[in-house]
């Protein structure tokens, strides 16, 4: 069964407010996406803390949330990462169990168990098929598992340890066929990801991949620096059918990530040109003295970034938008004020 088209909040960076989150469900039911995941690496307690209780009110909030989505038809999900567990020790198996159980109570319908930007280690693919496991017995919510090599990029062993060279086949072999794997295509930001890819990657595991899309990411240190308005260009209708699902990981500007997601989906669903699809969202979701705007300068946000554009460019923008309070020009000036940098933490956290 395909999973369609989702999102995945799952950035690091200043954390979407509970208001962003909610705007994101009409918007998602009247574009024909399928699910959400909620997965901030800001939450501590569903990464290295994830041990941790999260306080009644917060689950409550988390519980409402999860309502908001779910009576517009949108799956809802929850993205952990059981940072650093030996699941052949009963203790800590027994803490994955509770904190799954704590999960399902919540509503959800999808979770995306994360093994994602960990470093390398013995027996972690023998290790993450226990958490699996774990999970299978503890939630009939819908499982996607995101390995710590999620793609052929080098820059991943680089970065956490060489990948042992059997661990995707043994992940693949091991995990059970009703279990969905993320991959993020040819590179952890993929320019393109085509149907001759996606078919290589189906037979490396076993199954069509969910395509975790980091087109439009800018939670690192240096894609801070940029606004991805970008035209989905690399992504195409036939792609879309060698992937079991596809969801975008969106920009820490939450109004803003709307425009590019849905470009992206109408390039998909539907073969538009990725410039005019590009075009035509911004359109659809701004007043036209913002699509205006943002049609003149997304471009520059994209390639320039904060660090390309001058101080006398930078101050004209900012005295541009000035008086417009529509959500998505707040972002931009946030952005041009350098309020969502983010530094080599979101490696490590």
């Amino acid at each position: 069964m395909k999973l369609g088209f989702g999102i995945l909040e799952c950035f690091f960076g200043p954390a979407w407010s509970v208001a962003d989150r909610r705007q994101w469900a009409p918007f998602m039911a009247e574009h024909g996406f399928n699910f959400y995941l909620y997965g901030p690496k800001s939450d501590s307690r569903l990464r290295k803390n994830w041990q941790e209780a999260w306080p009644d009110a917060y689950q409550s909030e988390l519980k409402s949330l999860a309502r908001v989505f779910l009576d517009r038809g949108i799956g809802f999900g929850i993205a952990l990462t059981p940072h650093s567990a030996q699941f052949n020790r009963r203790e800590q198996a027994s803490m994955l169990e509770s904190k799954i159980q704590t999960l399902e109570k919540l509503g959800m319908t999808h979770l995306g168990l994360f093994f994602d930007d960990l470093r390398s280690s013995d027996g972690m693919a023998e290790n993450q098929i226990q958490a699996i496991d774990i999970a299978r017995a503890n939630t009939n919510a819908k499982i996607i598992f995101c390995p710590n090599y999620y793609s052929f990029d080098p820059i991943l062993d680089r970065v956490f340890g060489d990948r042992p060279s059997d661990y995707l086949s043994t992940i693949a072999a091991k995990a059970p066929d009703d279990v969905s794997i993320f991959w993020t295509g040819p590179k952890v930001i993929s320019p393109e990801i085509t149907p001759t890819h996606l078919d290589e990657v189906t037979a490396l595991l076993e199954r069509r991949p969910v395509i975790f899309d980091n087109l439009f990411a800018n939670d690192g240190p240096k894609q801070c620096d940029f606004l991805k308005l970008v035209a989905p260009n690399g992504r195409s209708k036939e792609a879309t059918l060698q992937a079991s699902g596809w969801a975008f990981n969106p920009m820490n500007q939450a109004t803003l990530s709307r425009i590019a997601v849905l470009a992206a989906k109408n390039r998909m669903s539907d073969n538009q040109p990725a410039t005019l699809a590009l075009y035509l969202a911004i359109k659809e979701l701004c007043p036209a003295d913002l699509a205006v705007f943002l049609s003149s300068n997304a471009n520059t946000f994209a390639t320039l970034g904060l660090k390309g554009i001058d101080a006398a460019t930078n101050s004209r923008l900012r005295t541009s938008l000035a008086s417009n309070s529509h959500p998505a020009a707040l972002e931009v000036l946030q952005w041009l004020r350098c309020e969502f940098t983010v530094g080599d933490e979101c490696l490590t956290d």
